[in-house]
């Protein structure tokens, strides 16, 4: 799926479409002289990607075995992206190895709340996307069922939501919550609660007490 900003709509829309490349040339040098903060955010991003694509309607066991595959290879890069070691070209192999997984995932099943909000930081806040997902994922995964969110964290890495919550501010620092007014979370709990394709993508039910638990 590509994606263009719509200023009408004031987010960040999604363009199905149904071609495929029959190969994906994923080159670990580009990564090399990428900064810390955008590898950090896009892999956020990604991890947004797998959890959504297997917390999600439309899943299916192909789908889920992306998923599962992406995390055991996103895992591996964890402490790099803690700042804890450096990384090879093994590594940057292991980042774009778990991106293509999560992006095969997510074009099967679309995106789901996660997205969804963070559209909001992103379009008014300027906040980085993959930024703007992870605020929203350990919230997401609270809300899921205990048997999928166990198998999510578990392959990545985590022993629950708050230790992914923990990660999340130590990768990606805090100041999504200083740029965040109570306006702009009503305006963004309210547009999800009117957007039908971001509800339906959710397997369990949803309503505004759902959406204030997952903002935080």
């Amino acid at each position: 799926m590509q994606s263009l900003l719509s200023h009408e709509k004031r987010t960040k829309a999604s363009i199905s479409h149904r071609i495929f490349p029959a190969l994906a040339l994923l080159d670990p040098r580009y990564l090399q002289t990428a900064p810390g903060h955008l590898i950090n955010d896009t892999a956020v991003d990604a991890l947004g990607h797998l959890v959504e694509s297997f917390i999600n309607t439309n899943a299916t066991d192909y789908s889920r075995m992306c998923v599962l595959t992406g995390l055991s290879v996103w895992k591996k890069s964890r402490d790099i992206f803690l700042g804890k070691r450096e990384a090879g070209i093994r590594d940057y192999e292991n980042m774009l190895t778990a991106s293509a997984m999560a992006g095969m995932a997510i074009s099967h099943t679309g995106t789901s709340l996660p997205h969804g909000l963070s559209y909001y930081l992103t379009y008014e806040k300027g906040i980085p996307h993959g930024k703007a997902v992870g605020r929203f994922l350990p919230g997401y995964l609270r809300e899921a069922a205990q048997e999928e969110t166990s198998l999510i964290l578990e392959k990545a890495g985590f022993s629950n939501p708050d230790d992914l919550e923990r990660f999340y501010t130590a990768v990606c620092g805090q100041e999504t919550e200083g740029a965040v007014s109570r306006k702009l979370k009503e305006e963004a709990i309210s547009g999800i609660l009117a957007n039908p394709g971001k509800l339906k993508n959710c397997p369990h039910p949803v309503n505004e007490a759902v959406l204030q638990r997952i903002w935080g």
